[in-house]
């Protein structure tokens, strides 16, 4: 089955309906040879001592597809800096999150933020920490968050998840692992 595909104007795929694997087997009989098998002299040919399934040469090939997986571009697309890449203990520095909605639709995001359980984060936050934003379509969003940490080494900061009502899936999402370095 060739995929089929949906181009935009610059002729990139958008979308695409293609197999997920297929299977082939090919089948090659391997008969069982019996000389005492008893054969009418009138039945004698080829295959008349064999038993079983019949040595078959150049069987065809059995192809079967694999279930049509519709696969879809992503509808946003999401880049993270931390500025200054080292921040320093009691310094202001900023993470930046850049949300492109790459639809033609309007785009309602929830965004929330999540203390990290069973740490002592070290760590003030200022942004947004509950909030509902909308994204026209093609529009760039930069969710900023000035940071000030409090003491030195990994610390947690709290987990930021972003989500699109629409698509009714998540955009952003931070994992209690993320950890920020901070120097002296």
């Amino acid at each position: 089955m060739k995929p089929s595909m949906i181009l935009r104007d610059d002729n990139s795929p958008r979308v695409a309906s293609l197999p997920l694997g297929g299977l082939e087997v090919k089948f090659l009989p391997i008969g069982v040879y019996n000389e005492s098998y008893p054969v009418l002299q009138s039945m004698m040919d080829v295959f008349s001592s064999y038993y079983g399934p019949l040595p078959i040469r150049n069987l065809p090939p059995y192809r079967r597809s694999g279930p049509i997986c519709y696969i879809e571009e992503t509808p946003f697309e999401v880049s993270v800096e931390t500025i200054p890449v080292m921040p320093k203990v009691g310094v202001p520095f900023e993470t930046c999150y850049n949300i492109l909605n790459k639809t033609m639709f309007q785009q309602k995001l929830s965004v929330s933020m999540i203390e990290n359980e069973g740490s002592v984060s070290g760590i003030l936050v200022a942004g947004y920490i509950n909030a509902d934003i909308v994204l026209g379509p093609n529009e760039n969003r930069v969710l900023r968050y000035s940071l000030l940490a409090t003491k030195i080494g990994k610390i947690s900061p709290p987990i930021l998840n972003v989500s699109s009502v629409r698509n009714n899936t998540w955009i952003i999402r931070e994992s209690n692992q993320a950890g920020i370095y901070i120097m002296p």
